[in-house]
């Protein structure tokens, strides 16, 4: 028989090794490494996180919690990361060190990548050198295949960096600056995007471009003889200003920042008056491959360009022999084609990049059951798991299709959202009312200027009176609101899904 002392040590060894089963299980579940800086996290660093991560071929899940973080964050070849912020304005990484101390870019940059494929969503990047601080980048990828979502950067000069055989995405981001802040020889698409300037200056100063096509290959593409080189491509974005600081016609497009073949293009892009009606500016002797298509004002009439600068590309062929047309927007500008050539012409990783699977948002979580806090869901395909919130505060992540909340409080509002298998989040769902969307404001990139209201996404806005009269309505991602008198107002957004976010906005 077994002994009182042998059996009190089995059953010990064995809730051992149960409660060790039960802590490994937990653990699998977990699939986001959390950085948070009150040390409720896995790590108060960013960096520490980054220097964890695996460099096996498999992608690493980093989440930031709000606050405000240090940067000159490096992230390696090797590593393959998705970086996700808690909320896009509360998630912060801010860096000082500017080229006016440091020549070194690597130390320089807030967010510094030599990572191929990563992906970033929903944080900020900035750098505080400020407007005398002379070349601060906030991000720069000095890798390939950069995908980003909603991230907002911020800076003075030279804030975004694309380096040279570099490719990268953005869209539903947010960039600020004053002086070429962005730039550099990368190739780059940037897409309905907030683009803000802060004080006078410059947006973009593309450098000399790795990826240009031939006169055949113009020839045959949209039928003009001539060479065609590719850099910063910015598409259906808006350009908006800091109205105190910069004045109509203060600011240009770009300047050409390489030697012979620099290459920057606007397509279908919104700007506000700020805009200098030469378009584009000096800098090298070299202008070449600049350009813009359908520009319009904040409302969505077409710019005047008759008197934009003689050497830019636009849809006049008596302006520049070298023009724009749908057929060059179509066969040269499109990204597949382009990204494809620079794969092929890059000194980097090279390979597809395809990066709107990346950012086409996962079917978020169908609630199945809550049992006083023991939440359960079906799964959802192909995602790598799960955020969970509480009171619009981020409560855990899970792999799993189940969440037991430590401590449930019946009043609190718990919210899911799902994260695709390279870091897309979702829309998010209430957990208790079985599913039912909510957005917040954050979630829709909202954005007021004095001229107007911007979001992301096409959307009906409706913008109520607080006596409940509609004072204007629109279908879109803009709406103007400049005769309009000052006061404050309630904005409803629905999307097409019937998602709706109610919120109160002021004009001063």
């Amino acid at each position: 028989m077994m002994s009182n002392v042998t059996k009190h040590l089995r059953e010990t060894l064995l809730a051992a090794a149960f409660m060790s089963a039960a802590s490994v299980v937990c653990a699998q579940s977990e699939f986001m490494t959390v950085v948070a800086l009150d040390g409720t996290g896995d790590y108060t660093s960013i960096q520490d996180a980054v220097d964890a991560c695996t460099t096996d071929g498999t992608r690493n899940f980093i989440f930031l919690r709000n606050g405000t973080h240090d940067g000159n964050i490096q992230v390696p070849r090797g590593v393959i990361l998705s970086l996700i912020g808690e909320t896009r304005d509360g998630a912060i990484i801010t860096h000082d060190v500017s080229h006016s101390t440091e020549s070194d870019k690597s130390l320089t940059s807030t967010l510094y990548i030599e990572a191929y494929d990563m992906y970033c969503e929903n944080f900020t990047t900035q750098h505080t050198a400020g407007r005398s601080g002379g070349q601060a980048e906030c991000i720069t990828n000095s890798g390939d295949r950069l995908t980003l979502k909603n991230v907002a950067m911020k800076g003075n000069q030279d804030a975004v960096r694309f380096d040279n055989a570099s490719r990268t995405y953005m869209t539903d981001c947010y960039i600020e600056g004053t002086v070429d802040y962005i730039y550099d020889s990368g190739i780059a698409f940037i897409d309905n995007c907030e683009i803000k300037q802060l004080y006078p200056g410059y947006i973009i100063a593309p450098g000399d471009s790795y990826v240009g096509l031939s006169r055949s290959q113009v020839k045959e593409l949209c039928g003009q003889n001539k060479l065609w080189y590719l850099g910063i491509t910015i598409r259906d974005s808006r350009l908006v200003r800091d109205a105190d600081n910069v004045e109509d016609g203060a600011s240009y497009l770009g300047r050409p920042w390489g030697d012979t073949t620099s290459a920057g293009m606007y397509i279908r892009c919104y700007m506000d008056d700020h805009i200098n009606e030469e378009g584009f500016d000096d800098m090298s002797d070299t202008k070449t491959y600049i350009g813009e298509y359908q520009s319009m004002d904040l409302d969505g009439n077409l710019v005047d360009i008759s008197n934009r600068i003689s050497w830019e590309f636009t849809e006049d062929p008596d302006h520049n022999s070298q023009y724009i047309d749908s057929l060059v927007v179509n066969n040269i500008y499109g990204m597949d084609f382009v990204f494809t050539m620079a794969g092929e012409d890059g000194a980097r990783a090279g390979g597809t990049f395809d990066p709107i699977p990346l950012v086409t948002s996962p079917d978020a979580p169908t609630m199945t059951g809550n049992d006083n806090g023991a939440f359960t869901w079906e799964a959802v395909d192909s995602v790598a798991g799960y955020l969970i919130y509480k009171d619009g505060e981020y409560l855990a992540n899970t792999s799993a299709t189940e969440y037991t909340v430590d401590g449930y409080d019946a009043t609190a509002t718990y919210t899911i959202r799902s994260v695709s298998s390279t870091g897309c989040l979702s829309d998010e769902v209430d957990m208790i009312t079985t599913g039912i969307a909510t957005v917040r404001a954050q979630d829709v990139n909202l954005m007021i200027t004095q001229s107007g209201i911007f979001w992301s996404g096409t959307q009906t806005a409706t913008l109520f009176a607080l006596n409940g009269s509609t004072a204007a309505q629109k279908t879109g991602t803009y709406m103007n609101w400049s005769s309009l008198p000052a006061g404050c107002y309630i904005l409803r957004l629905v999307d097409g899904k019937g998602n709706c976010v109610n919120k109160k906005v002021i004009k001063k």
